[in-house]
C-alpha cells in the first residue's frame, strides 16, 4: 500500500511538471509559418480550449504583426493554463512589441529561468537586450539556441539566433577597438550565411545581409551597392521591419541624397515611432552606427 502511494504521488509530480510545459512548440512554431489564418480560427472556434490551436493561432498573428489579437490569444490560453509558459512567452513578446520593455523584460527572464529548452523567449530577450545595448548579453542568448541546433529549436528561431549573434557580434567588434573587431567581426558574415542556409528566402536574413554590406569596412566586405539592393529586397518582402527603412536611408545619405534619407528615415518614424533604430538615427545619437563614410578599422 505504502508503495502504492508512493508511486502515485511520483505520477502526480510528473504529471504537473510535464503540464507546465506540455506544448509541442518547436511543431507549432513550424506549423504557424506557413498557416492560414482562417482555418486556424476554425480549428479554435471547433474547440475553444485547445492549447494547441490557440498557441498556433497567437503565432499566426504575431508573424502577420497583429500583436493585440495575438495577446488576446495568449490571455485566453491563460485563462485555461494560468502557469502555461508558452502563453507567457506571447504576451511578453506582444509587450516588447508595444515598446513595455521593463515588463516584458521581466517576464522574459522569469521564463528563461524556469524553462531554460523554451527558445522563443530567449529571442525575445536578445532583441532587447540588443536594443539596450547589451550586445554580449544578447550574443549569450543567441549562442544557447545555437550550441543546441536544430533538434532542439524550428528553423526560424535558429535563423534568427543566427542573426541576432552576428549583430551582436558586429556591435561589439565596432565598440572595442581593432583587436576585437578582428576577433568578433570575422564572425559576422559566418553567421548570416548560416541563417541564409536554413531560410534563404527570409527577409530578415535579406535585412542582415544588407546591414552586412552597408556596415563592413571595404576590405572586409563592405559592399553599398549590394547593401541598398538587399535592403530594398528586405523591405519588398517584408514592409513591417521597420529597421530596413532606417538601414536604406542611412544608405542614400551615405550616396549623398538627403531627400531620399529623409524620405525613408520619416517613414520609418511614422510606421513606428518608438523604434529604437530610428531614433537614434534621427537624434543623431549614433549608439547603433551613423555611418556617412565608409568605416575603417
Amino acid at each position: 500500500m505504502k508503495i502504492k502511494i508512493i508511486a502515485l504521488i511520483f505520477f502526480t509530480a510528473c504529471f504537473i511538471v510535464n503540464n507546465a510545459f506540455s506544448l509541442d512548440w518547436k511543431s507549432l512554431h513550424e506549423q504557424a509559418e506557413n498557416a492560414d489564418q482562417d482555418s486556424v480560427k476554425i480549428k479554435v472556434e471547433k474547440d475553444s480550449n485547445n492549447l494547441s490551436n490557440l498557441y498556433e493561432l497567437g503565432l499566426v498573428y504575431l508573424n502577420l504583426y497583429d500583436h493585440k489579437q495575438a495577446k488576446k490569444i495568449f490571455e485566453q490560453m491563460l485563462a485555461v493554463d494560468p502557469d502555461l509558459i508558452e502563453a507567457k512567452w506571447g504576451i511578453a513578446e506582444c509587450l516588447r512589441r508595444e515598446y513595455r520593455i521593463d515588463l516584458s523584460q521581466k517576464m522574459l527572464e522569469e521564463i528563461v529561468a524556469i524553462q531554460p529548452d523554451f527558445f522563443p523567449a530567449f529571442i525575445s530577450l536578445s532583441y532587447i537586450k540588443f536594443n539596450l545595448k547589451e550586445y554580449d548579453q544578447a550574443a549569450k542568448l543567441s549562442d544557447s539556441i545555437i550550441r543546441r541546433g536544430k533538434k532542439k529549436a524550428d528553423r526560424h528561431t535558429l535563423t534568427r539566433a543566427y542573426l541576432i549573434f552576428a549583430g551582436s557580434k558586429g556591435m561589439i567588434a565596432h565598440n572595442g577597438g581593432l583587436l576585437s573587431a578582428f576577433i568578433n567581426g570575422s564572425s559576422v558574415f559566418t553567421n548570416i550565411k548560416r541563417a541564409r542556409t536554413l531560410m534563404p528566402d527570409s527577409a530578415e536574413v535579406y535585412y542582415g545581409l544588407g546591414c552586412f554590406y552597408f556596415l563592413a569596412p571595404g576590405a572586409y566586405g563592405g559592399n553599398i551597392d549590394k547593401a541598398k539592393e538587399y535592403l530594398e529586397k528586405t523591405i519588398e518582402l517584408d514592409p513591417q521591419i521597420i529597421d530596413a527603412y532606417v538601414r536604406l536611408a542611412q544608405v542614400y545619405k551615405f550616396n549623398g541624397d538627403m531627400d531620399k534619407f529623409d524620405y525613408y528615415l520619416n517613414l520609418a518614424l511614422n510606421k513606428e515611432p518608438q523604434n529604437f533604430l530610428a531614433n537614434d538615427i534621427k537624434s543623431n545619437t549614433c549608439n547603433f552606427i551613423c555611418l556617412d563614410r565608409p568605416p575603417e578599422f
